[in-house]
């Protein structure tokens, strides 16, 4: 017989869409222009501020969605544009990855607007988390890089108290969080109403 669990994770890769307390995540597709021209729209607006070099041009970023396309199909990445539930539009987008390795699951790609609600990256982050350490069962979330000069998601992260840095360079970390971090730390997160909704889930 299925669980709540069981049945969250096949919603999860299945590409259907999932809410967070802030936020409704909705699988990209793939062969719609228009998330190809969201995509880099949001991306231009970061341009050249910590983000790694991606896709240029449209024609750019919708071969990137058609290589995209292929592992979200074998199960190891899904791209999810955020749709911010107060402002009533999509003001961001990120990629849960490394779906096919269960025990440590990662994401990376996190762009938002600049007038997105102040809380949606938290709300993402925790959702995320969510996703791995309470539906996936993962150990490890990442680790995925940060410059070190992106001082703005370094705060976020103080702030959330769950990372670690398990490798860093001049020009970046690369962080990563575990769940007993998280189980340490996701109490507080739940009291501000940030994440997905999973009472009873275990």
């Amino acid at each position: 017989m299925s669980t709540k669990k069981d049945k969250l994770k096949a919603t999860i890769l299945n590409g259907d869409s999932i809410s967070s307390q802030l936020c409704e995540l909705i699988r990209v597709n793939a062969n719609d222009r228009a998330d190809a021209e969201l995509i880099l729209k949001l991306r231009e607006q970061h341009a050249g501020n910590f983000l790694k070099k991606g896709a240029e041009t449209l024609v750019q970023q919708v071969n990137y969605l058609e290589s995209y396309q292929k592992r979200f199909l074998a199960g190891e990445e899904i791209y999810y544009k955020i749709f911010d539930k107060k402002k009533g539009s999509v003001e961001g987008v990120f990629r849960l990855t490394q779906l096919n390795s269960p025990e440590n699951l990662n994401w990376e790609s996190l762009v938002v607007s600049k007038v997105c609600t102040p809380m949606v990256p938290i709300d993402v982050m925790m959702a995320v988390y969510d996703i791995c350490f309470r539906i996936f069962d993962a150990t490890k979330c990442g680790p995925w890089e940060v410059k070190v000069a992106h001082k703005n998601m370094m705060e976020i992260h103080d702030f959330c108290k769950m990372y670690k840095i398990e490798k860093q360079t001049e020009e970046s970390y690369w962080i990563s969080v575990t769940k007993s971090d998280y189980q340490t730390q996701i109490p507080r997160f739940k009291k501000l109403g940030l994440g997905l909704v999973l009472d009873n889930l275990d």
